[in-house]
């Protein structure tokens, strides 16, 4: 039988030739691999029987092949595989006589699971996710791949041949999220609500990349579920601008509290050299001389406490996250403002958990939502000179279905925001403060950022009340029975 084998093992999909008794005369590697637990196939051994099966499919397109001599193409289910096939059968001829047939079966389970939530021509379904611009995996109940489509193959680097039957923790998931990506698979199995998640990946040619997802279980009619749709989009460009715009934003709050820094510090080192006169003026006076060094090491730590609270803002920190206390991110934040703010009349009140729950975060980013947080609130509170001035923390642990969200809250007294300035506040540029020279990133920034801690940013304002900033953070839900 001349029909090569080297075109034959290249093919990416399941083939092989058999006989008019459907004993397999030829089989390539990919079909081997879906029967290597049953054995290598003999001439003695059947098709079906290696497919475990006891005859040959309902359907088969291999008998009919034989009687017509032309091409056959079908869709059969393989119950064992649990698997469907479109099944390409065609006549092997040697001097125009049939002598076997060839089968090239494509996998097409993934495009029944679609057809069962979107009734309409599986090619049409297939046309159009392979001409969709973002990654379109499927994954079957055991997280293995079963779709991938052309931009997926771009994103990552691997080929449809490559992807399918893998499971992605073995090509595109490293070992530092699998432990968060199983909780994501957990709940996806289970048939809870989709998943939106952002998060590092691995390429075929080593890349890290940091990927956006969107994930939804897909039920068959009983309401089970039989396969997870994902959809992947490589944001790592725009994650690096965002990165540079933070940094940006960062060094200009920096550049705003320099002066005030700078006539902080210039006070205390007055004093400083003044004492030292006062010493050498006095010289042996003891009760003089203890008091002045009181007063030089007094000022000394106050400088030293400034100059590290701003050297702390101003590392260029890492996106490593540790677990923190909020209540130890809110103090270095008011540090570093005291010093812009320090002669305004601000009554300052919190209302705190016991014991006090933790969250897991990057320090110094954090540190910069409050900041502008707490800037935004200063700045609306020195608009009014009649009403006292309050800013008021407080925090609460929300349940919310398997999961937990720790809830920190930076409510003031400060003027009513309007419906329709809450609706564009957190929009790049938007600033009412122009004039104070507000560059209307400040709050867009913060969001970002809890959004990349897997949170988010609230803001409400009720007329006559509070305007209030929620900052949500994922915890672990025990937290819940501890406070």
């Amino acid at each position: 039988m001349k029909f090569s084998s080297q075109f034959f093992d290249a093919l990416s999909d399941p083939a092989y030739i058999v006989d008019s008794d459907f004993r397999f005369q030829r089989i390539n590697r990919s079909a081997l691999s879906l029967i290597s637990g049953s054995g290598t196939p003999g001439t003695a051994s059947t098709c079906f029987e290696h497919f475990g099966q006891n005859e040959a499919c309902l359907n088969c397109p291999v008998p009919q092949v034989f009687h017509s001599e032309e091409s056959i193409e079908k869709e059969i289910y393989s119950k064992p595989l649990a698997r469907w096939w479109q099944m390409k059968a065609f006549p092997i001829k040697e001097a125009g006589h049939i002598v076997g047939v060839g089968v090239i079966s494509t996998d097409i389970s993934a495009l029944k699971t679609l057809e069962q939530s979107m009734p309409g021509d599986h090619h049409k379904i297939k046309n159009f996710i392979d001409r969709m611009p973002i990654g379109c995996i499927l994954f079957d109940p055991q997280f293995k791949i079963t779709l991938w489509n052309p931009a997926a193959e771009k994103i990552f680097g691997y080929s449809e041949a490559e992807a399918l039957g893998k499971h992605p923790y073995d090509i595109i998931v490293s070992e530092e999220v699998i432990q968060q990506t199983d909780k994501v698979k957990a709940k996806l199995q289970k048939g809870h609500d989709n998943s939106h998640r952002t998060g590092e990946n691995i390429t075929k040619d080593g890349r890290t990349i940091i990927c956006n997802w969107m994930n939804t279980p897909i039920h068959d009619a009983d309401g089970e579920v039989v396969a997870i749709l994902s959809m992947a989009q490589d944001i790592t460009h725009e994650t690096t601008l965002q990165k540079e715009a933070i940094r940006n934003a960062q060094l200009a709050t920096l550049g705003q509290l320099a002066a005030s820094v700078a006539h902080e510090i210039n006070s205390p080192l007055n004093g400083i050299i003044n004492y030292a006169e006062l010493l050498e003026e006095r010289g042996a006076q003891q009760n003089k001389t203890e008091e002045l060094a009181r007063r030089i090491n007094q000022d000394a730590t106050r400088i030293e406490k400034i100059v590290k609270n701003l050297l702390n803002y101003s590392r260029d920190s890492q996106e490593d996250k540790e677990e923190c206390d909020a209540r130890d991110i809110i103090t270095a934040a008011t540090e570093i403002l005291e010093v812009q703010f320090k002669h305004s009349a601000f009554e300052i009140s919190s209302q705190w958990l016991t014991p006090r729950p933790l969250i897991t975060c990057n320090f110094q980013k954090i540190e910069q939502v409050i900041i502008n947080i707490l800037r935004n609130a200063y700045e609306a509170l020195s608009e009014q000179s009649s009403q006292e001035k309050k800013i008021t923390f407080s925090e609460s642990i929300i349940p919310c279905g398997d999961d937990a969200y720790y809830e920190l809250v930076i409510a003031n007294n400060g003027p009513h925001i309007p419906e329709e300035q809450l609706k564009k506040i957190m929009q790049p540029f938007y600033s009412t403060k122009h004039h104070l020279g507000g560059t209307g990133l400040g709050l867009c920034i913060s969001a970002e950022i809890m959004k990349a801690h897997g949170g988010k940013l609230e803001i409400s304002s009720i007329p006559g009340g509070l305007t209030a900033f929620s900052l949500f953070f994922p915890v672990d839900p025990k937290q819940i029975q501890q406070k």
